[in-house]
């Protein structure tokens, strides 16, 4: 398959994934995801983070198991951009625990047996840069 058929259609869903994003406060009250960093992702694709527009999101602050719709695992309205990146923390008390499905997601990642988070987003723009561009910079 070709690179470019990887890539979406601007204004079309596109699901990133960051690898060893999620992560438990010092506490263990709380749930802190990476939700986007200028890093490349498993496909070689980055999202600029400066480009990050989370208004939307913040109107239903809902955070997805494989982002579908029908396991809202609960509330993540505390999003914000720190250090170049978008950070989510979640409290405990946000988890749907009484949906026992939500329930064990959530004592995966307690237990860190879930390690990766991803966000889906539209983008409103695509550059392509290739090898070569990169190594010219």
């Amino acid at each position: 398959m070709e690179f470019d058929q990887l890539l979406p259609e601007e204004g079309s869903f596109y699901p990133w994934a960051h690898p060893r994003c999620i992560r438990r406060s010092s506490d263990n009250a709380r749930t802190i995801v990476t939700i986007n960093t200028d890093a490349k992702d498993r496909h070689g694709t980055i999202i600029d983070p400066e480009g990050g527009d989370v208004e939307a999101y913040r109107q239903n602050p809902v955070f997805l198991i494989n982002h579908d719709h029908n396991m809202v695992a609960g509330n993540g309205s505390n999003v914000r951009f720190q250090n170049g990146q978008w950070i989510a923390e979640i409290n405990d008390e946000d988890w749907d625990l009484e949906d026992e499905e939500i329930a064990k997601w959530h004592n995966k990642v307690k237990k860190g047996i879930v390690r990766m988070a991803s966000i889906g987003f539209m983008p409103l723009a695509i550059e392509r840069i290739t090898e070569e561009d990169e190594e010219g910079n």
